[in-house]
């Protein structure tokens, strides 16, 4: 059905948010992979010009991929987001077309390291490999040959150094150990009745907020869910100086409903906070008053962080 196909590769339009969701909703199973689109798009390292789809002869959507904005060491570079191909489109060299039309694109504006955070067989055949040999290496230790990387230009300079991959890709848990620092709290742990007897001791705090996310009322739960609210911004406090320790005692008391994930402060400031990855979300929003007023003691009790 697919043979002798010519695929028309283009920008994205104006109005394509929807179906470009579609093909990602159909190419992978969940829907992690479309709202991690969606969130690229609406924040800072979305670059219209290098999101593209491949259109069939009349005219529907079959595939997209997008370069977007990631740093090397303080240094510019793209990164790829996963290249998404209809089901039944597959086997025909949409995303082989995909991919190089992306690559021209990023040529005619100039830039030159692209990284692949999931290489496959095509990014081989176009020119990348292993990012370490540019001396190129993602935010986890160990993980180097998982990352490929091109340069457009061989004749320029590439950056050496660690990848700062945009907030919305996140980073896996181990790479969050290694690096505790600091920590955006929205529920339960704002309170100094919570993290003392959970840490020993009250972490330096201020007060933060987080733009585009609220923390939502969860079903039958005392405590809320971080999720994504375009034109919301969840307030909270800012944990600062943390040691690995803590953060693992902070990890055990979180359950696996959340995940962690590097965001931006209003401000720009960056920090790591459990995002909320279930449903049973409710439209209401949380309120930090409401619960020290009516639920706090009965929660430390619960949770035995009392006495």
């Amino acid at each position: 059905m697919n043979e002798g196909l010519r695929w028309i590769v283009r920008p994205e339009r104006a109005g394509e948010a929807a179906a470009v969701r579609s093909v990602h909703a159909a190419a992978f199973p969940g829907s992690a992979q479309p709202d991690l689109v969606d969130e690229l798009r609406a924040g800072p390292a979305w670059i219209p010009g290098l999101s593209l789809v491949a259109a069939a002869p009349d005219g529907t959507l079959a595939g997209h991929v997008a370069l977007v904005r990631c740093l090397v060491d303080g240094a510019t570079a793209l990164v790829l987001t996963r290249c998404a191909v209809l089901p039944g489109r597959r086997g025909a060299g949409c995303g082989t077309a995909l991919l190089e039309a992306a690559l021209d694109a990023a040529r005619a504006r100039g830039e030159n390291l692209v990284l692949a955070p999931e290489p496959a067989e095509h990014h081989q055949r176009s020119g990348f490999v292993p990012a370490s040999r540019y001396r190129v290496g993602p935010p986890c230790a160990g993980a180097d040959e998982t990352v490929a990387a091109l340069a457009l230009d061989p004749a320029r300079p590439v950056p050496g150094g660690t990848i700062a991959y945009p907030a919305a890709f996140g980073v896996p848990d181990e790479g969050l150990r290694a690096a505790p620092g600091e920590l955006f709290a929205y529920g339960s742990l704002q309170f100094p009745e919570v993290l003392r007897p959970l840490l020993g001791r009250v972490p330096e705090s201020r007060p933060a907020a987080l733009p585009g996310w609220r923390a939502a009322e969860l079903a039958d739960r005392l405590y809320p869910g971080l999720v994504p609210a375009a034109g919301d911004s969840a307030p909270g406090r800012l944990l600062t100086g943390l040691t690995v320790r803590e953060r693992e005692l902070l990890d055990a008391f979180e359950d696996d409903e959340y995940h962690l994930r590097r965001l931006p402060l209003a401000g720009g400031r960056a920090a790591w906070t459990y995002v909320w990855r279930c449903g049973d979300v409710r439209d209401g929003t949380w309120s930090a008053d409401a619960f020290r007023a009516r639920h706090l003691a009965d929660f430390t009790a619960r949770c035995g962080l009392t006495g």
